[in-house]
């Protein structure tokens, strides 16, 4: 990296760690920041404090620096922590679980680097100027966008599973203390026309059932750097072993099944790397309702 983008990259992360902490003492989300913690075992003031500042690192730094830095400036803030079968060379269509750890959204820059052809399901945003902000800043980087009220977006989704794409979803957004929530689409089927999922998680198992291919949870937290890089934190990309797809049962019942994978997974990750977990919504119901 040059000296200047050096000094510029360094001044705004730390920049972003201070807002963090002036966030959290000024926040109304405090609470629920809180109340998931409490659930993960490490709800202390500093764990909240820097919940917030590395939820303002990622949004610094991934839609404010990384379109200042080229590829191989992004790779050398990318470590690859592979504990399973998978092989970002392999040009086989599967499904990637992201929980919204660290910068998550590195994830896909390491793997379209990779020549993956990524896509990823966005949620739609009632202000579509930070919709096609957010949507012009992904795909300058190689990731295709899927927006989750798209009545095509089953078949899009297979459709680039099949072609050997990589289809990210992120599944954290609907949890509760025991699992990962589960809303069902009725039979996910509405006059012959596949339907939206009604949240990413559910459509994560959906997907693995229906498109019969490999599924993993991945994240992409920050750590920090050696003393051979000069970048303050590197992104450690790490792939959790293989969801099992079970082939038996009716649909709810693999459906389930594939979502107590996924949750367990989720948290193993959170309990690993609490305050870099973005949790400052009401995730665990019980738990926030005691924290009022």
């Amino acid at each position: 990296m040059k000296k200047t983008s050096y000094w510029i990259y360094l001044i705004l992360t730390r920049l972003s760690l201070i807002i963090g902490f002036l966030s959290w003492s000024l926040s109304k989300k405090r609470k629920k920041v809180k109340a998931n913690l409490t659930v993960l075992g490490n709800a202390s003031i500093l764990n909240q404090i820097k919940t917030f500042a590395w939820y303002n690192l990622y949004w610094t730094e991934f839609f404010f620096l990384s379109s200042r830095l080229s590829t191989k400036e992004i790779l050398a803030k990318s470590t690859l922590h592979n504990n399973t079968d998978f092989e970002l060379a392999n040009k086989k269509g599967c499904i990637l679980v992201l929980p919204h750890i660290g910068g998550w959204e590195m994830a896909g820059v390491l793997l379209n680097h990779n020549s993956r052809n990524v896509a990823a399901i966005a949620e739609s945003l009632d202000n579509k100027k930070l919709q096609n902000w957010c949507t012009t800043t992904r795909e300058k980087k190689g990731i295709k966008i899927f927006f989750n009220d798209d009545p095509k977006l089953i078949s899009k989704c297979l459709e680039h599973i099949e072609s050997g794409g990589i289809l990210c979803i992120v599944g954290d957004r609907a949890l509760d203390a025991k699992h990962v929530t589960k809303h069902y689409v009725q039979d996910y089927k509405s006059n012959g026309k596949d339907q939206t999922f009604v949240n990413l998680a559910t459509g994560a198992a959906l997907l693995s059932i229906k498109a019969k291919t490999d599924t993993y949870v991945v994240v992409t937290p920050y750590v920090r750097s050696g003393s051979t890089n000069k970048l303050s934190f590197v992104h450690e990309f790490i792939i959790d072993k293989k969801i099992e797809v079970p082939v038996d049962g009716n649909l709810k019942e693999r459906i389930d099944q594939i979502n107590t994978q996924i949750f367990e997974s989720f948290m193993k990750y959170f309990k690993l790397f609490p305050s870099q977990w973005h949790c400052l919504e009401n995730y665990f119901k019980e738990e926030s309702a005691r924290c009022k």
